[in-house]
């Protein structure tokens, strides 16, 4: 269960054939377009009919506590959609893999050395380093600063975590550079980006492999209608009705993955992000909302289309849209 901005109104997800697997429907009964999508996951909607029999026949218990034969299957499906992985661990969240990894890269275990306490250190913070996204001198200072002590360098390949921020052209390719240069691993926290940028996740839509691949485009849905410029018969995206209405607004999309702001722009990291009017944002949800448009509550949450989503979708939240921003 989770609340959006409202009192009384507690949500959760109740699936029919007519919504298409896209839509939540409110405890008094409204229905709202969904773009949350699980914060991601939900690539083909919520609850597709074939997903749901897999998962029925799947389910022959609760927990084991110890593997069972999928986990490898699904572990070699991931090895052999992502060019860079030859080993997987399962974990329940994004922070405890970012822990793992973490404490993976300090051990020395990546480069076989074995310490007596792998990976645990009482000034983790102390001894992590941070560099403006997007911005190459800074992370280069970071490492003539600190020669042969820098063990990875770890982000989201392309910002999730403020909205939606995609990497400058060559910045990810001179982070690959950096690290090989200075013996330090690349790490890419793909919460957000894997699967859905492209199927081997922002390493093979950007290109930034261990064995160079070129970049190969998104191969399993069209651009994000809603929030871009004109697509076909879609009219204007969210961005040109934002202007239109008189307001400053910049942003785009990669794939389904997609986010705006309210300021002029341009926005490369995380300090940009924060001259976005959080409160306009504010009641530019609201707004939606009332329109029966469900995205993230925050000004610093990406959002996500599905296969789900029809064009009709796409229709009612552009209108929707150019309602709330006549108004606000």
């Amino acid at each position: 269960m989770f609340w959006v901005n409202r009192i009384d109104d507690e949500f959760w997800y109740a699936w029919t054939e007519s919504d298409a697997w896209r839509a939540l429907t409110c405890g008094d009964g409204n229905q709202y377009i969904d773009y949350v999508g699980l914060w991601g996951p939900a690539i083909i909607g919520h609850a597709d009919d074939e997903v749901l029999a897999a998962l029925a026949e799947t389910m022959k218990g609760t927990s084991f506590g110890a593997p069972r034969l999928l986990e490898n299957v699904l572990a070699e499906m991931v090895i052999s959609a992502v060019p860079s992985i030859e080993m997987v661990r399962f974990v329940n969240s994004g922070t405890e893999a970012c822990m793992d990894v973490l404490r993976l890269t300090r051990s020395g275990v990546a480069t076989l050395g074995l310490p007596d306490s792998p990976g645990v250190r009482k000034a983790a913070t102390f001894e992590t380093l941070t560099a403006p996204y997007n911005d190459i001198e800074a992370v280069e200072s970071r490492f003539n600063s600190n020669k042969g002590e820098l063990a990875a360098i770890i982000l989201e390949p392309v910002v999730g975590n403020s909205v939606f921020i995609p990497p400058k052209p060559d910045f990810l390719e001179v982070l690959r550079r950096l690290i090989k240069e200075n013996g330090a691993l690349l790490i890419f926290d793909e919460v957000m980006t894997g699967f859905r940028l492209s199927y081997g996740g922002a390493q093979e839509y950007f290109g930034i492999t261990r064995f160079n691949n070129t970049r190969e485009d998104s191969w399993w849905w069209s651009a994000c209608w809603c929030i871009w410029r004109e697509e076909g018969d879609h009219g204007n995206g969210i961005l040109d009705t934002g202007k239109t209405t008189g307001h400053a607004i910049c942003g785009g999309h990669i794939s389904g993955m997609f986010g705006f702001f309210f300021t002029e722009g341009p926005v490369h990291n995380f300090d940009d992000a924060k001259k976005s009017d959080t409160a306009k944002f504010a009641r530019f949800y609201r707004g939606m909302l009332e329109e029966g448009v469900y995205s993230a509550p925050s000004q610093f949450e990406a959002g996500f289309t599905s296969l789900a989503h029809s064009s009709e979708d796409i229709r009612k939240t552009i209108a929707a849209a150019e309602k709330v921003l006549s108004k606000i």
